[in-house]
């Protein structure tokens, strides 16, 4: 996506400073391209930090690490999903409420001092790491991701941590450790293993209960689809002939 000086997403004139952060940090990115294109530094992390903007630019293809940090103004923070992003800081945003669904090949996930957040959209399913720290008004996540072997939560306001994603055909998930603020509850049960520190010991006992509830699922199914072809079965032509040669009424049946 092109900036479009001095005017924001929806068209509308930006101030001043809104426009002097995004000149900042179009250079950012100019510079960190710049230093990829004579090999200086292919896995340097591309950082914003101490801006004033009215959306985040969209972060470049091939940026494998980013560091936003202290940025101001930006209220729902999305990022592209064609990129090749694999960790994701996001520190002080403390106007951001909403952060969109975290990129696909993102593995390691840090959300600090973000204090006006409330929701995450949707995680991927690769990310392995998530720390998220000092979000008071984060109360929910989404399914976590079934590939997740590290969570902490620490001073944020969820109190039940949610099951990892249970995908089709039957998973083979590993071990989870969890790291909590005091008085945290759980979804599905965890073993202590220190003071806040728990560890998942119980994801064969919660993929066998998923698989039950799937194989009721497709019981009841095949049921079904048994009972419709007995019925069309019962209504085939020869049979209602022969019906209605012995005086059956088939109106009334």
């Amino acid at each position: 996506m092109d900036f479009q000086w001095p005017y924001d997403l929806d068209g509308e004139l930006l101030p001043a400073d809104y426009v002097n952060d995004l000149d900042l940090a179009q250079r950012a990115m100019m510079q960190w391209r710049q230093r990829q294109r004579i090999g200086a530094g292919h896995y340097d992390p591309l950082t914003l930090t101490g801006l004033y903007l009215p959306y985040l630019p969209v972060l470049p293809q091939d940026c494998f690490v980013a560091y936003i940090c202290g940025i101001v103004g930006i209220q729902r923070m999305s990022f592209r999903n064609d990129g090749c992003l694999t960790r994701l800081n996001i520190r002080r945003s403390v106007t951001t409420h909403t952060i969109g669904s975290i990129p696909e090949l993102v593995t390691k996930l840090e959300i600090t001092d973000c204090l006006a957040l409330k929701r995450i959209e949707s995680f991927n399913d690769y990310c392995e790491s998530i720390t998220i720290v000092n979000c008071p008004n984060l109360k929910e996540l989404p399914p976590l991701p079934r590939r997740c072997t590290n969570l902490i939560l620490k001073n944020t306001g969820v109190t039940v941590i949610p099951p990892r994603r249970d995908p089709d055909p039957e998973p083979v998930m590993p071990t989870m450790y969890v790291e909590v603020s005091p008085g945290a509850q759980f979804l599905v049960p965890f073993e202590p293993d220190g003071r806040y520190g728990y560890w998942d010991r119980y994801v064969k006992a919660w993929e066998a209960y998923h698989r039950e509830i799937k194989s009721q699922l497709r019981q009841r199914e095949r049921g079904c689809l048994i009972k419709e072809e007995l019925a069309a079965v019962a209504w085939h032509p020869d049979r209602v002939a022969k019906w209605i040669e012995t005086g059956v009424c088939v109106e009334e049946m």
